[in-house]
């Protein structure tokens, strides 16, 4: 909802509700972890195992309000702010040894947002964001707690039919509850670049990202706390090139490639190419190849190298 009583002021709210609530949803967990198939003949005197499993109930809901001011204060200048409200409540039921067993868990946090537009220039776009949240309850241990959030953006065009664009994102999270002791964060930077015309575009895109997580757990073989350290660090290109051909016809080569190190190394490789040949009465044949390579670098159990070959056919009106 938008309402822009004058000229320049601006107020924009936004409200959102998900749920979902799951019948048997223990069924998943129990064939993941080897329990013998639920359509496997019943032990005497009922399956107790199984019983369980389709007695469980999951439900959740998620309820998100924001509301945010934007005010232009002119000379190119836009600022706003405002206040995301969240509400969870979940709830999980199943029937233990004793009866029913019901465990809940709900949470509310409020955030607030700042954030600034500058567009000195017809060519030239920059924003600059803001969080920073009240500490709340949460679901998981390394769910965010009490976090700050910075995102900065800009897009340059000077250039005819050419554009470069960038955009860095730092999340720092924390909860210093004595049994969680968490500090984590995820960075992100990329850039791009961009180029087209008529019959001839291009797109080229970098991106950098490290995820760190430090945090207490406690050892399932003897119980004891211990301490899970995680760090993870990604870099991600990309390109795409587009021809047009003759009578209508265009050729289309792509790549893009992950490649990760750090406590969960792996590599990812996917080129594209397609063609499209257009025909009589507005329709056209359309192909395209593509090529999934991935690979862990510590293991080799999930490791796969595909080709996937599509034909279409395209009708405009």
């Amino acid at each position: 909802m938008e309402w822009e009583p004058v000229r320049g002021l601006r107020f924009v709210d936004q409200f959102e509700v998900r749920a979902f609530n799951v019948s048997g949803s223990g069924v998943l967990a129990s064939l993941f972890y080897g329990a013998r198939s639920l359509a496997n003949p019943a032990l005497p005197g009922g399956d107790a195992a199984a019983k369980r499993v389709m007695s469980s109930y999951l439900s959740y809901e998620e309820i998100r309000n924001q509301g945010e001011v934007e005010y232009d204060l002119g000379r190119w200048v836009t600022a706003r702010g405002g206040m995301r409200w969240t509400s969870v409540e979940t709830k999980l039921e199943e029937v233990g040894s004793y009866g029913l067993d019901s465990e809940r868990a709900e949470y509310k946090r409020n955030t607030g947002i700042f954030g600034v537009v500058v567009k000195p220039a017809k060519w030239l776009h920059v924003t600059a964001d803001y969080e920073n949240n009240e500490p709340a309850g949460g679901l998981t241990r390394t769910d965010l707690y009490d976090y700050d959030e910075v995102k900065v953006g800009w897009r340059a065009g000077p250039w005819r039919n050419m554009s470069v664009n960038g955009r860095v994102s730092l999340l720092g999270n924390r909860n210093e509850a004595p049994d969680i002791d968490l500090d984590s964060h995820n960075r992100m930077y990329s850039v791009g670049f961009a180029y087209e015309t008529e019959r001839f575009n291009l797109n080229l895109d970098y991106t950098r990202t490290n995820l760190y997580s430090n945090l207490i757990v406690v050892l399932p073989q003897t119980l004891a706390q211990d301490r899970s350290l995680f760090e993870e660090r990604g870099h991600g290109i990309g390109g795409a090139r587009g021809v047009g051909l003759y009578g209508g016809s265009r050729v289309e080569l792509g790549y893009r490639g992950i490649a990760n190190s750090g406590d969960y190394p792996l590599n990812f490789h996917q080129p594209y190419a397609g063609l499209t040949v257009p025909l009589k009465e507005r329709l056209a044949v359309k192909t395209y190849w593509h090529y999934y390579g991935y690979n862990e670098k510590q293991g080799s159990l999930q490791d796969y190298r595909t080709h996937l070959v599509t034909f279409g056919l395209a009708y405009t009106r």
